[in-house]
């Protein structure tokens, strides 16, 4: 009897050391996520973009290694695109183009992109937000994410801190962050769809009506 106990206590003993071993460390499961992003050519969902009590909708389309456009369904007409080096925003009712130039050394890169998410490894210590399992997206829904927090390691990242909610296919379904300020910056990201061969094209201002520019307002210029 003694014997099976001892036999039965082992191999609990090993069973326990081996799910240890399978279990992905935050950082592991981040780059997890970076890498799906490396292997997406180009994607679209829908956004809402929460700031404080400010709320905007609209559509967005990424490709591949750096272009951005967010087609604004409020504030209505609205349009922003960003190649990483060039950002401009199309303001139709004030016939304005607010436009800011960044250095190739540098650069600007969205979030949702592998290069954004390897700078975001850079700045920030990455864990998980309470367990490595599945929980609920929010309170009330049944959406099952994986919480990542991110702390930022010195003063001059943007935000304090940051949420990620990945969902089951290791895509960004939400984005929270903590700017210095305390204000809150939400960003979800639904009804994806990649590899869907967008032009690039599409992400050219060219289409875009006449407008008064006004350069380098990130950086008071102009």
């Amino acid at each position: 009897m003694n014997r099976a106990i001892a036999i039965c206590a082992f191999l609990l003993v090993v069973a326990a050391l081996a799910s240890a071993q399978e279990l992905v460390t935050a950082q592991d499961y981040f780059g997890k996520v970076s890498a799906k992003f490396g292997t997406t050519k180009d994607y679209s969902c829908d956004f809402t973009y929460t700031r404080g009590e400010t709320i905007s909708t609209g559509k967005m389309y990424y490709r591949s290694p750096n272009l951005l456009r967010m087609d604004f369904s409020t504030p209505k007409g609205q349009v922003l695109l960003s190649d990483g080096e060039k950002l401009e925003i199309l303001i139709p009712s004030l016939s304005l183009i607010l436009s800011q130039t960044f250095s190739k050394t540098t650069g600007r890169q969205d979030v949702a992109s592998e290069k954004g998410l390897r700078m975001l490894s850079d700045g920030y210590d990455i864990a998980y937000l309470d367990t490595p399992g599945s929980v609920v997206l929010e309170a009330g829904s049944k959406e099952q994410v994986t919480k990542l927090k991110l702390i930022r390691r010195n003063a001059s990242e943007m935000y304090r801190e940051i949420v990620l909610s990945i969902s089951k296919d290791l895509f960004i379904r939400r984005w929270e962050g903590v700017l210095e300020d305390r204000t809150s910056v939400v960003m979800d990201y639904v009804n994806i769809r990649t590899n869907q061969n967008i032009p690039a094209s599409k992400f050219s201002d060219e289409a875009w009506p006449e407008a008064n520019v006004y350069p380098d307002f990130l950086t008071g210029g102009g």
